[in-house]
């Protein structure tokens, strides 16, 4: 009898072990100022009201969440869970540069989840603090797709992603001058792929090899934010993104439902690449990547191929997707205010995709 109850001992303690590697389930709630549940298998974050009371929404229902990836994310980037001096005054300086309503989201937030402001930055600061997006990018129209409308595929490939799996999720917002929807995870105020009620698509991608450090001026995720609180297509945001003081070298790719646009940028540097004979592609490198077997060909090739749906673009994400640290891949269907996800699986790109129809919670549904 004592063997036997060693042993489910035992088990219970390994059982334990694993449960605290894994993070917190989502649950679905409502409260004041948001709500989160599934659709499908999408978990959906629905935000309203001030900044203060959006943070504060967020925090109470995935406060629990931020609480579990911060401390592990830190970790994985800076090698210690606590932010240094040396990072806290990094994290301040460059976040001088963050509008005031979404420093006050982002405080609202840090003080409802019970997390450290600094830490929760450095999340929300990292395409400007490190080189740790290696992402890439596609968009069809015309005769290069299947339907002959406009389509936008993105991966992202994130150092220290590892932490993020199972817990993607899609927020919606409201309180702007436009409602928009992130692909993103929980404590991200700042948007690194997103779509807006007016079908305008966006995604940042770092480019490698940089120089110069971090300049003075509004961060990544921040500028990439304003564009889908206020632009309603590809020509208005190129145009904003040209006017914001930029920080680092970074690439973008915008896509309404009728025409796309490669964003190659840095503090001195702005170059627009359009649609050409029905595609645009981006990755990691401002103009072509002259690798033959790089990321950039895989996808200028695919492109050629031509007549490329939804599902041959999540196999062409797939193929250039950067293994264990490929945690998200998305398709939008701009004109319908449609995207395709996954973020559940490493390579995300491997699948399963979920649909994911955002016109109903653009409506407040």
């Amino acid at each position: 009898m004592r063997g036997v109850v060693a042993g489910l001992a035992v088990l219970l303690l390994l059982v334990q072990s694993a449960c605290a590697h894994l993070p917190p389930v989502f649950r679905s709630a409502e409260v004041q100022n948001g709500s989160l549940g599934c659709r499908g298998s999408v978990w959906v974050m629905q935000l309203s009201g001030t900044p203060e009371q959006r943070g504060k929404a967020a925090g109470v229902l995935v406060g629990e969440q931020i609480r579990w990836v911060l401390p592990r994310y830190l970790k994985a980037i800076l090698g210690s869970a606590e932010v240094s001096e040396q990072v806290h005054g990094l994290v301040r300086k460059i976040a001088t540069g963050i509008a005031k309503e979404h420093l006050d989201q982002l405080k609202a937030l840090a003080d409802s989840a019970g997390v450290d402001l600094d830490g929760l930055l450095v999340a929300n600061l990292a395409p400007d603090l490190f080189a740790a997006l290696s992402c890439s990018c596609l968009v069809v129209s015309g005769k290069k797709s299947s339907s002959g409308r406009l389509r936008f595929a993105r991966n992202l490939d994130w150092h220290g992603g590892d932490v993020l799996a199972e817990l993607g999720l899609v927020v919606v917002e409201s309180g702007a001058k436009l409602r928009f929807a992130s692909v993103t995870w929980p404590g991200l105020v700042g948007v690194a792929t997103g779509m807006n009620e007016k079908g305008l698509a966006a995604a940042d991608l770092v480019v490698l090899g940089r120089r110069g450090g971090t300049q003075p001026g509004v961060p990544v995720f921040f500028a990439l934010r304003t564009l889908m609180e206020t632009c309603g297509s590809v020509d208005a945001a190129a145009d904003l993104m040209k006017q914001i003081r930029r920080t680092v070298l970074q690439n973008y790719m915008l896509a309404d439902s009728k025409t796309a646009a490669a964003l190659e940028t840095g503090p001195e540097r702005f170059r627009r690449r359009d649609l050409k004979a029905g595609h645009v592609a981006v990755a990691n490198h401002f103009g072509p990547d002259r690798h033959p077997r790089g990321r950039y060909a895989k996808l200028v090739k695919a492109a050629q191929r031509g007549e490329l749906g939804v599902e041959e673009l999540q196999q062409v994400l797939e193929q250039v997707a950067l293994g264990d640290m490929n945690v998200q891949a998305v398709v939008f269907e701009p004109g319908e205010l449609v995207i395709h996800l996954s973020t559940r699986s490493r390579p995300a790109a491997r699948g399963p995709f979920a649909q994911l129809d955002l016109a109903p919670f653009f409506k407040g549904k």
